[in-house]
């Protein structure tokens, strides 16, 4: 345990993180949060140029560079940060998630496609690689549809946004519900239709019922039962012995989101609650993605990718399943050892990728807005976040 982690509050390292965020990832010029920085040094990102963004330089979804998770990475965010403010009820946590939510509302006016959302931006505001996964798409939906659904959100705002869901949903429905690159070229696992094609059902699923709470539109309501009464057993079969046994946290963590959605949007009791029994089981999982923690040697992880990822990414990223976990007790009999996970970390030294970073933010800004950890007003206060 490191031993400057053994002084503070979950609190303070949460938000000592969030610091760390700001002083090395954060864009002004978008508004957005980079995956990582050139050399791992405070303020320096290495971007690519346009150029090489047209030529698809070094791929048509810009992996290894910062733009590779921009959106993934704010769109989490987001959600964490409407937590936050759920606690604090500051004006300024609320004017700081409404800044992210125009950053990656941004994303989409860039887009030459209304069903198709850039991993992320060049600070010209323009610039952007052509392909994009399923996770970054449903993860800026699920952004968009929590600030629809928040108090941070202004009249003018919901407004854009039902034009958003709607256009969104439409377009994405005229290509045989597919998510295409902004080419046309259908990207990685999108048939959203296919019960085979991982967590694609789940996504579909929120997709349509999001469209519908913010537009009204039955259409998508009906398509919504209609995948339910045809494939809702296999969908939910496959996630629990896919998602739950064998993927890996920041996956779990993803389908456990997602799930969380759908029970918020869906009024069927019976059906909310097999929505709620599979967010019970993938955090029952999170213990075995969790004790690897204590195999982390930072020095390892320096040179050997796969032991920082089962041993810290991974890790962290269970937190996040602990913290949607709809159980109070079964989360309150994780909390401990959720905690040793937090503070083993030498969060300064290791967290290179903003991935080593947000998980924590994440997990105690979700949990205090449960009243499952403690907040305290006056222990809540920016510092420095350069790494050292």
């Amino acid at each position: 345990m490191i031993a400057e982690n053994k002084l503070v509050s979950i609190q303070t390292i949460a938000q000592r993180n969030q610091s760390m965020m700001r002083w090395n990832f954060f864009q002004p010029e978008t508004g957005l949060y980079y995956m990582y920085a050139d050399a791992y040094e405070p303020g320096r990102i290495n971007l690519p140029t346009p150029e090489e963004i047209a030529a698809c330089i070094p791929c048509s979804n810009g992996f290894s560079t910062p733009l590779e998770n921009q959106n993934y990475a704010s769109s989490q965010y987001l959600d964490t940060l409407l937590c936050r403010y759920r606690v604090t009820r500051k004006p300024e946590h609320a004017e700081e998630a409404r800044r992210l939510f125009h950053g990656l509302r941004h994303l989409y006016r860039v887009s030459r496609s209304d069903s198709f959302v850039p991993r992320g931006v060049l600070p010209d505001r323009v610039s952007h690689y052509p392909d994009v996964s399923i996770d970054h798409i449903s993860f800026w939906l699920m952004a968009m549809w929590r600030y629809y659904r928040s108090e941070v959100s202004t009249h003018d705002e919901r407004r854009d946004l039902r034009d958003v869901f709607a256009r969104f949903a439409a377009d994405a429905e005229k290509h045989g519900w597919t998510f295409r690159r902004e080419d046309g070229l259908i990207t990685f696992w999108a048939k959203l239709d296919d019960p085979e094609v991982p967590r694609a059902p789940l996504v579909f699923m929120f997709l349509l019922l999001a469209a519908y709470d913010c537009t009204g539109e039955r259409h998508f309501f009906d398509c919504y039962r209609a995948i339910l009464e045809k494939d809702g057993r296999a969908i939910l079969r496959r996630l629990e012995s896919e998602a739950i046994s064998a993927e890996v946290s920041w996956v779990s963590s993803q389908s456990i989101w997602l799930l969380d959605c759908l029970s918020q949007l869906e009024d069927d009791l019976a059906i909310k609650e097999v929505y709620r029994l599979n967010m019970i089981k993938i955090a029952r999982n999170a213990p075995a993605q969790l004790e690897p923690y204590r195999d982390f040697d930072w020095r390892r992880a320096c040179v050997d990718f796969d032991h920082r990822s089962l041993s810290h990414r991974n890790c962290l990223f269970a937190l996040i399943c602990v913290a949607f976990c709809p159980d109070a007790g079964v989360a309150r009999g994780m909390m401990a050892l959720c905690e040793q996970v937090i503070r083993h970390y030498d969060y300064r030294r290791d967290g290179k990728i903003i991935d080593l970073l947000d998980a924590v933010p994440r997990y105690y800004w979700i949990m205090a807005s449960r009243g499952l950890l403690a907040y305290d007003p006056d222990a809540d206060v920016e510092e420095d976040g350069a790494q050292t």
